[in-house]
């Protein structure tokens, strides 16, 4: 059972998981060495430090692992600080990611399933067919589910780029009937696939952040790729 950093008190045996943000190792006055931790979760952050086994633990679990971690919590400096007397790394079957990074409120699953049912409504095959390769694109759609909209300007939090797009999907919706002549099916094709390049821009596995790939090309060039190569499937698409 997930003890969040926030709960914790002084004086609290800690068994739980957490996330190495920090690990570096330094010298006791007895000049004993010893490891000195970040841990994270969702709730904030808490000093560790393994005072004994140094060596048999050191290269048992590295920066940026998710950890089983059991030890005493105490008061230094006015910080709480977890003595740690036992950590081993584990990996993403045991946990959830939602007890780590912040998440939407909204369920993941209802909401790609309205943006699915939005997507139907798409009378115009070939918009519809290069719609359809995209959510039978398993790799794509597991990432799409997930990743952030941005890493701190708006929707920065796991599933925010899927809610993103059906917020504006739906947007569309309600304000193309105040106009005439407009196409809903481009309108509407071109806001679900508006942002998907962020698929490949952002990095969320540890931490919110930009991939080589993001800092270099930007994610209205990568998810022109995509589009390109999904289109190079359809020998109609006009």
């Amino acid at each position: 059972m997930k003890t969040y950093i926030n709960e914790i008190k002084e004086n609290d045996n800690v068994d739980s998981f957490f996330l190495v943000k920090e690990k570096s190792s330094g010298l006791a006055r007895t000049g004993n060495a010893y490891l000195k931790l970040r841990l994270a979760d969702c709730t904030g952050e808490m000093e560790g430090r393994i005072w004994t086994s140094v060596e048999t633990l050191i290269n048992s679990f590295d920066r940026d692992d998710f950890v089983h971690a059991k030890g005493k919590a105490s008061s230094y400096q006015e910080h709480l600080q977890l003595s740690v007397s036992h950590i081993e790394r584990v990996g993403e079957d045991v946990i959830l990611l939602s007890d780590f990074f912040p998440m939407a409120k909204r369920d993941i699953e209802g909401m790609f399933n309205s943006l699915q049912e939005t997507s139907r409504q798409v009378k115009n095959p070939h918009l519809g067919q290069l719609l359809h390769l995209f959510w039978e694109d398993e790799p794509f759609v597991k990432k799409f589910k997930m990743v952030p909209a941005s890493k701190w300007l708006h929707h920065a939090y796991l599933g925010g780029l899927l809610e993103h797009t059906l917020s504006l999907t739906q947007l569309v919706i309600i304000n193309a009937s105040h106009y005439e002549g407009l196409n809903l099916d481009l309108l509407l094709t071109a806001s679900i696939l508006h942002d998907l390049g962020k698929v490949d821009e952002l990095s969320y596995s540890r931490s919110f952040d930009y991939s080589d790939q993001g800092r270099l090309l930007g994610h209205i060039i990568l998810g022109l790729g995509r589009v390109e190569d999904k289109i190079r499937q359809l020998s109609d698409f006009p």
